[in-house]
């Protein structure tokens, strides 16, 4: 997309960003994709992968916190810490880079944590051999276009065990470990999310900004738009601070 003339660009922009609702029931449809992808389209690569994993786009800040909050932290480079790391890749190759800062920071802070939980807790070795530092180096070395086309990821080890396994299993696309968060926070988790975001420590702090959290709440609840992950992230972010910040605070409390 980088590669089209940028007046070409901005035409395909403004066309199919009409297309694309705001909100809506799922943020895994292809239209919610594209619309992600056209709001990055335009940025720097490094925010262009903060935009992609992250729950809240920079664009919503200004509504998101508190003025008083968002003063002391609108000049805060947010992603200065990501950009290191593609630096740190030593590579002009997008999709290289890109891998290196996924297994320098996504894989061992998030993904590869929650996976080593779960499956240690069954007694169960997950993703070992992939691991293996020599597959890792290799696989590091590669150019893009042995790893994916437009169609297809993982294509050196799709071609390499196509022998061995049926067609459909080869062609089938990656799929996630994805949980049914939108809906849990609709129904059984909706207490919580209640409990602690509509609580009076969370409105003590002065992070946020209430009406526009009431909003996302309300939209995701009444089934307009799937907010999850960004709901989620103010549900965990409110349990971090009773626990190890109000915790924190009482101990010393008492010790005084």
């Amino acid at each position: 997309f980088k590669g089209l003339p940028q007046g070409l660009r901005n035409s395909i922009h403004a066309g199919l960003k009409g297309l694309c609702p705001d909100g809506g029931p799922s943020n895994r449809t292809r239209s919610a994709k594209l619309k992600r992808f056209l709001e990055a389209a335009e940025m720097p690569l490094a925010f262009r992968y903060q935009h992609w994993v992250g729950g809240w786009p920079e664009s919503l800040k200004p509504e998101l916190f508190s003025a008083e909050f968002f003063a002391q932290v609108r000049q805060v480079d947010p992603v200065g810490w990501l950009q290191a790391r593609f630096d740190a890749a030593g590579t002009g190759d997008i999709l290289n880079a890109t891998l290196y800062v996924d297994a320098t920071t996504y894989l061992p802070h998030d993904l590869l944590v929650k996976v080593d939980i779960a499956s240690m807790c069954h007694s169960l070795e997950a993703r070992a051999p992939f691991l293996d530092h020599k597959v890792v180096e290799f696989a590091a070395q590669l150019p893009s276009a042995y790893k994916r086309s437009l169609r297809l990821n993982k294509l050196l080890l799709r071609r390499r065990y196509a022998k061995f396994l049926p067609r459909i299993v080869w062609e089938h696309p990656k799929t996630g470990f994805a949980i049914p968060l939108g809906h849990w926070l609709r129904g059984e988790l909706k207490p919580l999310v209640e409990d602690l975001i509509f609580s009076e420590s969370f409105a003590a702090r002065k992070l946020f900004n209430p009406d526009f959290i009431k909003f996302v709440v309300k939209a995701h609840l009444d089934g307009r738009a799937d907010y999850s992950a960004r709901i989620w992230s103010l549900v965990t972010l409110e349990m971090w601070f009773r626990q190890f910040v109000d915790c924190g605070a009482k101990a010393e409390a008492v010790r005084a």
